[in-house]
């Protein structure tokens, strides 16, 4: 079986994701969800609550602060509906089942070194698979990432691909 995927559809995703790839790539803007308290560096609850001040994320990176700017660390998905426990998983209180990085969360806290994230809302959520993997990929270090860019082979490859007419001589991509 063949799927017919329009060209814009493809040109449309290539776009976005270069728009996410350098967002995160970017150590600017990057939300710094810690404060120092009793002389230690912690998350802050207010400053965590900000991250989803203009609704919910479907993608999301977690940064260190370390030798005088961001590193990004880590880059997850999640359902929107999901996604402040997700975060909080990560961030502030982890439930043991989930693979969340709140261990090596910690381990940079104690280093002092600053926790900040970048979060990207998604319309269609269900993109959000699509996205994380090729994200992944296209970063050459991620260490909190289990599976790393050796493991993840993103699903789908967006590519230039032959354009044809169909019977009502629309253009359709053939992947």
């Amino acid at each position: 079986m063949k799927l017919n995927i329009k060209q814009e559809i493809i040109d449309q995703l290539e776009l976005d994701f270069k728009k996410a790839l350098r967002h995160f790539k970017s150590n600017k803007n990057v939300t710094d969800v810690t404060k120092i308290t009793n002389k230690k560096l912690v998350i802050c609850s207010e400053k965590f609550n900000s991250i989803f001040a203009k609704g919910k994320p479907c993608l999301y990176s977690i940064f260190t602060f370390e030798n005088k700017s961001w590193q990004i660390k880590y880059i997850g998905e999640t359902k929107k509906a999901k996604a402040k426990q997700r975060l909080t998983n990560h961030l502030i209180k982890k439930h043991e089942k989930t693979g969340a990085k709140l261990e090596k969360v910690n381990e940079s806290l104690s280093k002092n070194f600053k926790i900040g994230v970048k979060v990207i809302y998604l319309n269609n959520e269900t993109l959000r698979y699509f996205f994380e993997e090729k994200l992944i990929t296209s970063f050459p270090d991620l260490p909190w990432n289990i599976q790393g860019r050796t493991n993840i082979k993103p699903n789908i490859i967006l590519k230039k691909v032959v354009v044809k007419k169909n019977k009502e001589n629309k253009k359709r991509a053939i992947i």
